[in-house]
């Protein structure tokens, strides 16, 4: 009988150590894939911030430079090279387009070294040593004498952050891409915030259990498992094709985007609604308050934490969303910031997808750039959202 006990309590614990390293295992792999991801992207994506540049001292530009500006670059870099180059385009391919732009725009008004921006092919053998670049021997060979002369330097690729889509991936930001995010992500948020509240309280607080009231409960928390493009589709019929809105417009995008987080927010607030005790309405009630005095005085007061966080996770998800925006044509080739919700744009999600499609190997290196971006703003939500739920947090005893 002795032995029969301890081997059901060996039996036991010996079940509870399998278990919790079984546990850990599953906890250590999924961190082990996500180290994995981010250091993927992050190898790929750290030479979105830098580029290379080739910067010459104002006392060093050779007098009576030629008056096209192209010309005149090949003669500033040529004047620098101990050996003379056999073809002039080898010059100009290994410099960005905007090369002579800048030129011209330094000679107008010289402040401190000139500073010409590499081509693409170019800045990634500097950054990565590709030996299958499609740079030809002799664009190696000026490169590797414009290194030895130490003109070349490696910068913080400000422009990353400045400009717009271009065709060219030296010169390619995500200014445009990250305005136009902003104004959907604004446009979603006031469309389904205060719908999206004031249909919980109305639920939660007003509606007397019924029928009706399960089936539109029932039904908020199927809308929320419908997939995103769904509502792409919907939001092409019903706001481009029926109502006219103009198409690929933070407008229409955030209106999509609104019915995505909406049936979220409803049932973010409704839990945050329920967890308000009753003794408050209550206590409320008691004291001869109102029925809407008890709601929007005491309950909703003590519900904003969930309230926000919600709404914070909510907007977080919908950051990433690229299916529905495609839908309604959201894919346009954006240089110039959008001014408002009814001019073209386009989103940061979106433009990660168009880069993706580039068959330039920059592009790749812009493409994992962008989504380290688009990842630093999930943390910052996410943190956000747990900041406000442990700064305003209440127990209730």
């Amino acid at each position: 009988m002795i032995d029969h006990k301890n081997r059901s309590f060996y039996r036991r614990h010996w079940r509870d150590r399998v278990f919790r390293r079984v546990a850990v295992g599953c906890v250590g792999f999924a961190v082990l894939a996500l180290l994995t991801l981010l250091t993927s992207i992050i190898s790929q994506g750290w030479g979105a911030f830098v580029s290379y540049s080739v910067e010459i001292q104002a006392q060093d530009i050779p007098p009576n430079l030629p008056s096209s500006d192209r010309a005149a670059v090949v003669a500033i870099i040529t004047s620098f090279l101990q050996t003379p180059v056999a073809s002039k385009q080898d010059v100009i391919r290994l410099f960005s387009a905007d090369a002579g732009s800048q030129l011209v725009a330094w000679l107008k008004q010289p402040q401190g070294p000139l500073r010409l921006t590499l081509s693409d092919d170019a800045d990634m053998v500097l950054k990565h040593s590709y030996q299958d670049s499609p740079l030809k021997a002799e664009q190696r060979k000026i490169l590797n004498d414009l290194k030895t002369l130490g003109v070349v330097r490696r910068n913080v690729h400000f422009t990353f952050f400045t400009a717009g889509d271009s065709r060219e991936p030296e010169l390619v930001g995500i200014y445009s891409a990250l305005m136009g995010s902003l104004l959907t992500l604004a446009t979603a948020f006031v469309m389904a915030f205060p719908i999206g509240v004031m249909t919980a309280i109305y639920l939660t607080e007003y509606a007397k259990p019924s029928a009706w009231r399960t089936w539109v409960e029932i039904n908020i928390n199927n809308l929320a498992a419908v997939p995103s493009i769904v509502f792409g589709l919907l939001g092409l019929s019903l706001f481009i094709q029926f109502l006219g809105w103009p198409r690929s417009t933070p407008l229409v995008g955030g209106a999509v985007l609104a019915l995505i987080i909406l049936p979220t927010l409803v049932i973010a607030t409704t839990a945050a609604l329920k967890s308000v005790p009753t003794s408050i309405r209550m206590a409320a009630l008691a004291m001869g308050a109102s029925k809407t005095q008890m709601v929007f005085h005491h309950v909703v007061p003590y519900s904003i934490p969930g309230i926000m966080t919600g709404s914070i996770l909510s907007m977080a998800h919908i950051l990433g969303e690229t299916a529905p925006l495609l839908l309604i044509g959201m894919v346009a080739f954006i240089v110039d910031v959008p001014g408002g919700i009814t001019e073209a744009a386009t989103t940061l999600p979106v433009q990660i997808f168009l880069w993706s499609e580039s068959p330039e190997r920059a592009f790749a290196e812009k493409t994992a750039g962008a989504i380290l971006v688009l990842l630093v703003f999930l943390l910052i939500m996410n943190a956000l959202a747990i900041i406000l739920r442990h700064r305003h947090q209440k127990t209730w005893s």
